[in-house]
């Protein structure tokens, strides 16, 4: 009989050290084909992972693209004093152009994917989308002092705004947002408003497209995104576990608990739930 019996701490500790050496240990051939499969894994269960494929100088395009989106976003809300209107509108021009850059018109398969490839109605449409919203932005003067008095080029833009925020929508996120909002457009048509009315309220107020949802995700939301996308780039999944094992990894159904916790955290960080999966999964689920 031993003299010493481990603890259940210990033995998670040891299972996350053999995990994280294992890992370590592996060949650069095998890590890679690792994650190309967890890569394939998230672009089939995860809708917003199933994105086009940039290589080389595209790709770098891309990532600058997005950089400075990212850094405009921080100027927006830590610097520049624009009005409600003129950040909220331009926050969503900027996704819609980003959404038909990324984002296919269909779901597909990563092998059946064409590399630096975005079809000539994708920039028509991102173009478009994007350019309806910067109308917004430099027409809001007119626009607001106008009360709803628009003409019927601000009620062009503002339908062609919608419609391609809509596709944009269902790209990203799949097809029933865009049945309850067409639903409720629909229904608007039949009641007693003029159309020009409609498109005004819609698209040119804040209580349409530009309401409180996009000013919270341009104000709080994409600020703790690009947090979080820092903190899981310095392997923060690695100190969540060990967070979780620290302070629980003793008691009574330790390894439950420490599932529970280092899931929860690094969910808060990814906000996607198939990213938590494979992040912290392969120790967590075992």
């Amino acid at each position: 009989m031993p003299f010493f019996k481990k603890k259940k701490r210990d033995i998670v500790s040891e299972n996350i050290i053999n995990v994280n050496n294992q890992e370590k240990n592996h060949e650069p051939d095998s890590w890679a084909g690792t994650m190309e499969n967890v890569q394939a894994m998230m672009e089939k269960y995860d809708r917003e992972s199933n994105t086009r494929i940039f290589e080389g100088f595209p790709a770098k395009v891309m990532r600058w693209f997005l950089v400075g989106f990212s850094l405009f976003s921080v100027y927006m809300n830590l610097i520049a004093m624009w009005d409600e209107r003129t950040r909220r509108a331009s926050f969503t021009g900027l996704l819609i152009l980003i959404a038909f850059s990324l984002y296919p018109v269909r779901k597909q398969a990563r092998e059946k994917k064409r590399i630096n490839h975005i079809p000539w109605y994708d920039r028509v449409m991102g173009i478009l989308g994007s350019a309806s919203f910067f109308y917004f932005v430099v027409n809001v003067d007119r626009i607001v002092q106008a009360a709803g008095r628009i003409n019927n080029l601000d009620v062009v833009v503002g339908a062609v705004g919608i419609l391609f925020l809509l596709e944009a929508c269902r790209r990203v996120t799949g097809i029933p947002i865009v049945i309850v909002a067409s639903g409720f457009i629909t229904y608007s048509l039949f009641a007693d408003i003029s159309f020009k009315k409609i498109i005004f309220n819609l698209f040119y107020t804040t209580e349409g497209v530009i309401g409180t949802p996009i000013g919270v995700c341009s104000t709080f939301i994409v600020l703790f995104i690009i947090f979080g996308a820092f903190l899981e780039k310095t392997g923060i999944a690695d100190f969540f576990i060990q967070a979780a094992n620290a302070l629980v990894g003793g008691a009574s159904g330790g390894p439950a608990k420490v599932a529970v916790i280092a899931s929860a955290l690094e969910g808060m960080v990814s906000g996607s739930s198939v990213a938590n999966t494979v992040g912290s999964g392969s120790v967590t689920i075992p």
